[in-house]
């Protein structure tokens, strides 16, 4: 966000800097301006013999020469670092960095333990290392002047710089060294930030205001799995390793891990399966040779009883319980002690949300209900406030199983029939809804008594 207050402290303080400099160039031009011929003459004499007196070049012999030399030396060394790190640096990604700081090893942590601070101050970062590379490469040609002819000393200063100071640091500080010697060298750049600070602040404070301060990248859903396809594309592009870290993705790996990203943007009505298909029996329905073959011949593991139609489903019960029991003229109805109550969800529930359900209820089949049918006419709350009772009119639209949820994620169709599963009464279940997590939960089995 734009800080008023921030802006106007640095621009007070370049303004202070730039004005403080053109006042002293001022001073001098017009203490030159009022000097009168008489004086000029005298401080070209002054001048002349001056020059004369001081010599341009050092000899190897005399103390001055390695001072230079060393000086200069340091100031290519400098150079080096400012302008390896400013790429090597400014190239680390602070979304992998963090990801280390997480999940990698132990070197890896403290490399991102160590590093993330400094690069998160990017503007500041950039500053003080350009300040720096400028103020070291200004200054070279003047040392080198003093320990070579002067002809050469901007030559022999430019070829410095490009090969030491710009090439060599930069291949290094990007290469696959980059993130010990970027950790090696941040003692230096903390130090650069503390003497550069005056002027490398107020710009850098600027910049966060005009700009924005940087942050590291974040991806949205698609760029995400186009990331994770490309792994998998990559993988079998450049024949893929030996190593499990180097197999990549295979496309059963990238079909589920796009698939599990997409679960909350799809709902159950998107992949159940529709009432009208669900194999059900009257709960009326005696249980006759007929009856027993018609259940028999369905294939499935769990049968959905209703009540007067398909669409009142009251609860589920094992078609293997009923195969076994003897012919009798008794009512489906009056097993009591087979036949369990089931849990109804919301048609706009999320496949994510779904998914929970499924896991805090552990049960294996739900119903959906279309949410414009819901009426509550009646509304109870617990003194924790986390269940609410309600009486409904439902309209059954369709049936949702875990099964159907992983096969949604691995895209390819198991092969068995438990669509369905046991529960524990014939009574109509009590309606519910559980909380703000699990608020497309409209009605759950009771327990049995």
């Amino acid at each position: 966000m734009f800080d008023k207050k921030k802006f106007l402290i640095s621009s007070i303080s370049i303004t202070l800097l730039i004005f403080t400099v053109f006042h002293n160039v001022e001073n001098v031009i017009q203490k030159r301006r009022f000097l009168s011929e008489d004086d000029e003459s005298l401080n070209e004499k002054h001048e002349q013999e001056e020059h004369k007196n001081v010599r341009k070049t050092y000899s190897p012999a005399e103390i001055d020469f390695w001072i230079c030399l060393l000086i200069a030396a340091t100031l290519i060394c400098m150079a080096a670092v400012c302008s390896g790190m400013t790429v090597g640096y400014l190239s680390i990604d602070e979304l992998q960095l963090e990801i280390y700081k997480e999940q990698g090893t132990n070197e890896q942590q403290r490399q991102a333990n160590i590093i993330l601070p400094i690069i998160k101050q990017h503007h500041m970062l950039l500053c003080t290392l350009l300040i720096g590379n400028a103020f070291c490469m200004e200054s070279l040609p003047i040392f080198f002047d003093k320990v070579v002819p002067p002809a050469f000393a901007v030559l022999i200063s430019v070829i410095f710089i490009i090969f030491a100071g710009e090439i060599i640091p930069q291949a290094l500080c990007t290469g696959p060294k980059q993130l010990i010697i970027a950790e090696k060298l941040t003692p230096i750049v903390k130090i650069l930030m503390i003497v550069f600070w005056p002027i490398s602040y107020p710009l850098a404070r600027m910049l966060d205001s005009y700009f924005g301060e940087h942050g590291s990248t974040r991806f949205q859903k698609n760029e995400l799995k186009a990331l994770i396809e490309l792994h998998g594309i990559q993988k079998h592009a450049t024949g893929g390793g030996h190593s499990n870290e180097d197999q990549g993705f295979t496309q059963a790996e990238i079909n589920m891990i796009t698939s599990t990203i997409d679960l909350r943007d799809k709902t159950v009505e998107q992949v159940m399966i529709p009432i009208k298909d669900v194999f059900s029996v009257n709960k009326n329905n005696e249980l006759n040779k007929e009856t027993l073959a018609r259940i028999a011949s369905s294939g499935y593991s769990y049968v959905t009883i209703y009540e007067n139609q398909k669409e009142n489903i009251i609860g589920t019960i094992r078609a293997k319980q009923l195969i076994d029991m003897e012919l009798t003229k008794r009512k489906i109805s009056e097993l009591d002690n087979l036949v369990r109550p089931v849990l109804f969800v919301q048609n706009d529930t999320s496949l994510f949300e779904m998914l929970m359900i499924f896991k805090q209820r552990k049960t294996k089949i739900a119903f959906v209900v279309e949410t414009n049918k819901i009426e509550q006419t009646n509304t109870q709350r617990n003194p924790n406030f986390q269940i609410v009772e309600e009486k409904v009119q439902k309209k059954i639209i369709g049936l949702i199983s875990l099964k159907m949820l992983f096969e949604e994620i691995v895209k390819k169709e198991f092969h068995d029939q438990d669509n369905h599963i046991k529960f524990n009464s014939l009574k109509p279940p009590q309606i519910q809804k559980i909380g703000k997590s699990q608020s497309n939960i409209i009605m759950e089995p009771e327990e049995k008594k």
